[in-house]
């Protein structure tokens, strides 16, 4: 029988194996077409980092703009620029939140193994998208459906490596964290899904100018969306307070009536009825 201190470390183990297993085959997939146009390499990358530093907590699960720049880099460009997009994040993620050094490893093969396995799903279904023929066909609506399934499926393993993570580390069971980290936002990441598609196709009937300007409004879209979330948080917690301080009041009232009629009942009688 494992304790749980030798199980958390097998966990770790392994996730710095696949870490490693990860940026390896990725420096071995890289060539240098997945590099090009340099632009769309910068365009992405400065879009998941923008996107992870103003990603929000909604329902308990993180909605972000990063993973349709990460979606967009293993689908329009290739395996190596996708895992360095999201090492990037992930980097900037735990440095910001000053995370523990297991959830800096655990973000490493997270924004490294789901964009690792987005890129080659999208490979192995559409073809290499800098060859002619499957550059023909990214412009099709099946492009775009591909794009849709690589967003779903990348953003539920990454919720799984999470998961599992916090489940090891804390005991939180997956069900749980199903319930409450991943259903309340699923309508978000639905709608995120379909955006990416969009963009896909754009770039590949478009050019890289409609996809840039589509990025810029994307991301004030968020902005002002996270802005509204952070209001109504505060609201709700306003609200909160007050119904709190309301109780307090009322129960201070409560307690001077109770020492008033230890004195007399006559002025308990006449402080039960000035309260009312």
């Amino acid at each position: 029988m494992l304790t749980a201190t030798l199980k958390t470390r097998l966990f770790w183990a392994a996730e710095a194996l696949v870490l490693v297993a990860t940026v390896s085959g990725a420096a071995m997939l890289s060539r240098p077409e997945d590099w090009q146009p340099m632009l769309l390499v910068l365009v992405l990358l400065a879009l998941t980092l923008v996107g992870q530093r103003l990603s929000a907590v909604v329902g308990g699960g993180v909605l972000t703009t990063a993973h349709i720049a990460l979606v967009l880099a293993m689908c329009l460009l290739g395996v190596a620029p996708a895992v360095l997009c999201g090492v990037c994040a992930a980097v900037l993620t735990s440095a910001y939140r000053r995370v523990s050094a297991s959830r800096w490893l655990n973000n490493l093969v997270t924004f490294a193994l789901f964009p690792f396995v987005g890129a080659l799903m999208c490979r192995a279904l559409e073809g290499d998208i800098h060859l002619p023929g499957a550059a023909q066909a990214a412009r099709s609506i099946e492009f775009g459906l591909i794009v849709f399934a690589v967003f779903l499926t990348t953003i539920a393993l990454n919720f799984l490596l999470v998961a599992l993570d916090v489940n090891v580390e804390e005991g939180r069971s997956l069900r749980r964290q199903t319930r409450e980290a991943f259903i309340p936002v699923l309508p978000g990441h639905l709608a995120a899904g379909l955006l990416a598609a969009t963009l896909a196709v754009a770039y590949t009937n478009l050019g890289l100018p409609v996809l840039i300007g589509s990025i810029l409004v994307l991301m004030t879209f968020h902005y002002l969306t996270m802005a509204l979330l952070r209001s109504e948080e505060r609201a709700d917690q306003l609200e909160a307070r007050s119904i709190h301080l309301a109780n307090l009041q009322l129960g201070v009232l409560s307690m001077l009536m109770d020492a008033l009629a230890l004195r007399d009942m006559a002025t308990r009688r006449h402080a039960t009825a000035v309260a009312r």
